[in-house]
């Protein structure tokens, strides 16, 4: 007989499956251009290339594998390239689960699982070619694996911890800050020195491990193992510095579970051990972000929702406690959930408009072009990942950039590029492509954003 807390999980694992499926084909978002690249580039057995731009090519490589592994499976298309994002994203739904009731009990796990499976931020960017969710998934299953790996001194556990921390720190180079987060937190838990714990070190050994073909590649390529993170981190601080410190904004949390969280925080009496995990993550990566870059990109704070919906589900579980009887604690825990999923599922769909139409501003530039050109003109675009040409709305998706240009030579063609940095190098780099050459045109374009040349052929 299946139990009910297994049914309960599978019920949320669906939402969650639902929530992040639903949508797929919105446009193409600038940074995502530069992960469906470079994956698509390395399915075509070009390597990790992104317009030959040599920095890029210094990206941690586990996500751009996942997406050239689902473009093998499932093709190029934006739908199925897509498909990575949201398999992490109910993959880390089912790991706080596992993680929340690793901590406090079942109960708290599902209720965990249930505000993440609906969080607007989660929800969104997880219908997205970006390596925050993957990014957060494995954070949250390195945590869990940690957890129960030292509660038991299991070292096969710890192995997989460090297997899970590696590829975290192949996924985003923040994922780094997993070391002194597992350090802090083994440090206060530890009874004897964790430093002569042998699962311990094996752990370390292994995501450390993991990571050293990658940076030996870096140091063979650009004479400098971290040569894509110090350059991430200098430009970092170089930036104008956070532009909100708003709490209410971390990260696109409704209020009801921001709340909960908060509350969940708190010690009771001197039951500290039971919050230290979570805490320690959503500190370390607010620190971080507050001190590096901007707090008001809600996708930067992905990986600490999984602690904040751990927080907040184990606020609840403690505040009903407060209430005499079980009914009412149950009618408490309901009212919450009621104002928690619907405060979610309206932030949820206010962001999907703000943000779903967004770049669609590419495709009005195309067709603003078409309409100011001449009928046989074609206008040529890297805005999107997979490059495209259209011609009076019809739009063609080559099978790669070299068949594109193959196809629109000779022509009248204009060539549409966002000003981003991930697109800005690439009027460059089709300036030194033979018989190519571009003259600036259109000055006010539809989008301030979008930068439009004319292509001039010559031999």
């Amino acid at each position: 007989m299946i139990r009910r807390g297994t049914v309960a999980i599978l019920g949320v694992l669906a939402l969650a499956a639902i929530l992040r499926l639903w949508g797929l084909s919105q446009p193409i978002w600038p940074d995502e251009a530069l992960y469906l690249q470079t994956a698509r580039n390395l399915y075509l057995g070009r390597g990790l290339t992104f317009d030959g731009t040599p920095w890029h090519e210094t990206q941690p490589p586990f996500f751009i594998f996942s997406l050239a592994i689902s473009n093998l499976l499932t093709g190029t298309s934006e739908v199925s390239a897509r498909m990575v994002a949201p398999l992490f994203g109910v993959l880390g739904v089912l790991a706080v689960y596992h993680l929340g009731k690793a901590l406090y009990g079942e109960r708290a796990g599902l209720l965990a699982a249930l505000l993440m499976a609906v969080n607007p931020a989660h929800w969104f960017f997880s219908r997205m070619a970006l390596a925050d969710v993957p990014l957060a998934t494995l954070l949250t299953l390195s945590a869990y694996l940690l957890y129960t790996g030292h509660e038991k001194g299991d070292g096969r556990t710890l192995a997989l911890a460090g297997v899970a921390m590696g590829l975290a720190c192949l996924t985003k180079r923040i994922g780094l800050l997993v070391y002194p987060i597992t350090i802090l937190y083994l440090t206060g838990r530890s009874r004897t020195a964790w430093t002569r714990d042998k699962g311990v070190l094996g752990m370390f050994a292994i995501s450390i491990a993991l990571q050293l073909p990658w940076y030996a590649r870096n140091y063979a390529l650009f004479g400098d193992p971290l040569v894509s993170t110090w350059s991430y981190v200098a430009g970092i601080f170089g930036s104008e510095g956070p532009e909100t410190l708003n709490p209410l904004h971390i990260p696109a949390l409704p209020l009801p579970i921001l709340l909960a969280a908060l509350w969940g925080a708190l010690p009771k009496g001197r039951d500290m051990r039971r919050r230290d995990l979570p805490l320690l993550y959503i500190s370390a990566f607010l620190l971080v972000l507050a001190l590096w870059y901007r707090l008001e990109v809600s996708r930067y704070l992905i990986p600490v929702v999984p602690f904040f919906s751990l927080l907040a589900a184990l606020g609840v579980l403690e505040a009903s406690h407060l209430l005499a009887g079980k009914k009412a604690r149950s009618v408490f825990i309901a009212a919450f959930l009621i104002a928690a999923l619907a405060a979610s599922l309206l932030e949820g769909t206010a962001v999907l408009e703000r943000n779903g139409h967004k770049y669609e501003g590419y495709k009005a530039s195309a067709i603003w072009i078409n309409e100011n050109t001449p009928a046989d003109a074609v206008v040529v675009s890297n805005a999107r990942a997979i490059f495209y040409y259209s011609a009076r709305n019809t739009t063609y998706f080559p099978p790669s950039e070299e068949a594109l240009w193959e196809l629109v030579k000779g022509r009248e063609a204009y060539l549409v590029v966002g000003d981003w940095p991930v697109h800005r190098g690439y009027p460059g780099y089709i300036s030194n492509l033979s018989g190519i050459r571009l003259e600036a045109t259109f000055n006010e374009p539809p989008m301030p954003q979008i930068k439009v040349y004319k292509v001039v052929w010559h031999e």
